[in-house]
């Protein structure tokens, strides 16, 4: 299990850079990380929020926002959102340093 945990993220990215070979695709999932980035940073803050008007700093109602299903699948796309974006800066640069040879 904590095997798949490590490689599932790799693997989704490689998968991702090789389907992107079509703009409308790269398209798409960019306008999903920019939701996605959106949707994660506004329950963070709003739960930074709720606990500072409260002023309630307990581990409990920190962590709080780890239950949250929303916040988990942003971050996990997230996750995998910048693992391509790497994976496809590497590639890209070897493609070019190969050009200039």
């Amino acid at each position: 299990m904590k095997l798949l945990i490590i490689c599932a993220p790799i693997i989704v990215s490689v998968v991702l850079y090789f389907i992107t070979r079509y703009i409308k695709i790269k398209l798409l999932l960019d306008i999903i990380s920019y939701i996605a980035l959106y949707t994660f940073g506004c329950i963070l803050s709003l739960s930074i929020c709720d606990v500072l008007q409260k002023d309630a700093v307990f581990m409990t109602t920190i962590h709080k926002v780890l239950l949250n299903s929303y916040f988990l699948s942003a971050g996990a796309y997230l996750g995998v959102y910048l693992l391509y974006l790497l994976l496809h800066t590497i590639i890209k640069d070897i493609k070019e340093n190969r050009a200039r040879e």
